[in-house]
C-alpha cells in the first residue's frame, strides 16, 4: 500500500521492521524502478546500496554510470560490467564495440569466439595473435574446417599446416577420397605415418562412396 502511494520511506521502514534488511533493500529497488533512469540510480546511491545500484545500472543499460560506481566502490566488478556490456552488444550485432568490451573485461577468448561464430576469420586471428596466442591454432583450424565445407581443400590444407595440424589435412583429403593429396601431405609432414595412411586409404577405397574429390 505504501509503495503504491509513493510513500517510499514509510514502505522501506515497514519492510525493514517486518522483513529485515533484505526486504528493505527490495523496496528500495522497487522505488528506483519506479523513478527510472538516473533518478532511480541516484536514489539507490543515496541509501548506500552499491550492489543494488550496480544491478540497476546494468539492467537499465547505464553503462558509464555502472563503471563509474564500480571503479569507485567495487573495483572487482568492473570487468564483469564490461563483460555484460559486451554480451549485449554482441546480441545486437555491434561486434567491434563488443570486442572492445570483452577486451576491457580481460576476456579475449569471448571476442575470438564471437568472431569465429560470425566467421570473421581476420578479426578472430587478430585478437588471438595480440591477446591469446595460444588460441591462434584453434582459429586457423576453425577457418580450415570452413574451407573444407566449401570444398576448398587446398586452402584448408594451408590453414591446417599453419596450425601445425597436418593430420587434419590428411583426414580431409581421405574423407574427400583425394588419396594422392592425402599421401603427399603425409610424406611431407608426417613421414612416420605413411604406412598407416596407406592402409587407411586402402580401407576407404574398398568401401562404396564414389570417385575421388575433384
Amino acid at each position: 500500500m505504501y509503495a503504491k502511494l509513493a510513500q517510499w520511506e514509510d514502505a522501506v521502514r515497514v519492510a525493514r521492521a517486518h522483513g529485515g534488511v533484505a526486504a528493505a533493500h527490495d523496496v528500495a529497488l522497487s522505488q528506483a524502478e519506479s523513478l527510472g533512469g538516473e533518478a532511480g540510480l541516484k536514489s539507490l546511491m543515496r541509501q548506500g546500496l552499491i550492489d543494488k545500484a550496480l544491478d540497476f545500472a546494468v539492467a537499465s543499460q547505464q553503462w558509464d554510470a555502472a563503471l563509474d560506481i564500480a571503479s569507485k566502490h567495487a573495483p572487482v566488478k568492473v570487468t564483469a560490467i564490461h563483460h555484460k556490456h559486451g554480451m549485449l552488444l554482441e546480441d545486437v550485432g555491434k561486434y567491434a564495440a563488443a570486442e572492445a568490451e570483452f577486451l576491457a573485461a580481460e576476456a579475449p577468448r569471448e571476442a575470438i569466439d564471437m568472431h569465429l561464430y560470425c566467421r570473421d576469420w581476420t578479426a578472430a586471428l587478430r585478437v588471438a595473435e595480440h591477446y591469446n596466442p595460444g588460441y591462434v591454432a584453434d582459429v586457423l583450424v576453425a577457418q580450415a574446417n570452413a574451407a573444407v565445407e566449401a570444398r576448398d581443400l587446398a586452402g584448408a590444407e594451408t590453414l591446417f599446416v599453419d596450425a601445425k595440424r597436418p593430420e587434419l589435412a590428411v583426414d580431409a583429403y581421405v574423407a574427400a577420397r583425394a588419396f594422392p593429396e592425402a599421401l603427399r601431405v603425409t610424406k611431407r609432414y608426417l613421414p612416420h605415418k605413411v604406412n598407416e595412411v596407406n592402409e587407411r586409404i586402402k580401407r576407404t577405397a574398398a568401401t562404396a562412396g564414389g570417385a575421388a574429390y575433384g
